[in-house]
């Protein structure tokens, strides 16, 4: 199937290729930190209704829209303002 340019369709679609691959998608969860260990991310730590806790994984995707969970494990990141025509780049 091609990439699907309807937001419900892409919607599924990524869904679909998620659960083929094994993934979890958490809902209602969200990312606040990274547990890294020496030099590689092993998981994220999570705030959800019931809790804080470390989601350990071989693969986190930074889903939170500002690269929070990647700036926790350590990566490079460059704020900036946009009035005065910098753009914030993470």
């Amino acid at each position: 199937m091609p990439f699907p340019t309807n937001i419900e369709k892409k919607m599924e679609w990524y869904r679909k290729e998620l659960d083929k691959a094994g993934s979890d998608v958490w809902f209602h969860a969200l990312g606040c930190g990274a547990f890294v260990e020496g030099n590689k991310v092993k998981g994220a730590v999570v705030s959800t209704p019931e809790g804080r806790g470390v989601v350990l994984a071989k693969v986190i995707i930074d889903g939170t829209g500002n690269g929070d969970v990647a700036i926790a494990a350590g990566a490079d990141y460059l704020y900036g303002t946009i009035e005065k025509g910098n753009i914030a780049l993470q």
